[in-house]
Order: structure tokens, then sequence, then C-alpha cells
């Protein structure tokens, strides 16, 4: 009796054991998950008013626009990338 008991007990404790562990890894994830919403949400938030490229594809859209500014405006429109973003300018 004594024995079945003290199984019994060990097995309530392993599976006390075993549920913590599931609800810290839920935890965890949950947490991660809101770390990078955050992070999305302070990107688009320092972003807003300008729109940011990284620096190789500013300097494909420079290029691009500079090709057909000198073709059709005849160079009366200059590129000006300054810290990744583009900038058109017209004189």
């Amino acid at each position: 009796m004594e024995d079945d008991e003290k199984q019994e007990v060990k097995e309530e404790d392993e599976n006390e054991k075993e549920e913590k562990k599931r609800d810290l890894k839920v935890m965890k994830i949950k947490n991660e998950e809101e770390k990078k919403k955050r992070k999305k949400n302070a990107r688009r938030e320092a972003g807003q008013g300008q729109q940011k490229y990284p620096p190789k594809k500013a300097h494909l859209i420079a290029s691009s626009l500079l090709r057909t500014t000198r073709r059709t405006f005849e160079n009366k429109a200059l590129c000006v990338i300054m810290a990744g973003n583009v900038n058109l300018v017209e004189f």
C-alpha cells in the first residue's frame, strides 16, 4: 500500500514538472514573438515619412533613375544617394 502511494506521488510530481517545463517553453516562445513584433513596429515607426532602401538597392534605383533622366530630360535631374535613401533633385 505504501509503495503504491509513493509511486503515485512520484508520478504526480513528474507530471507537474513536465507541465512546468511545457509552460516555460510556451512562455519563451510567446516572449520571442512579442519581441519580434516590437522590433517590426519600431522599424516601421522609425521609417515613417521616409522610405529607406538597403545601399545596394538604393544604388540600383539611383543608377536606373539617372539613365532614364539622361535620356528623357537631358540631364536636368540628378540622383543623390544619402545614407541609403534615394532623393530626386531637379534643377
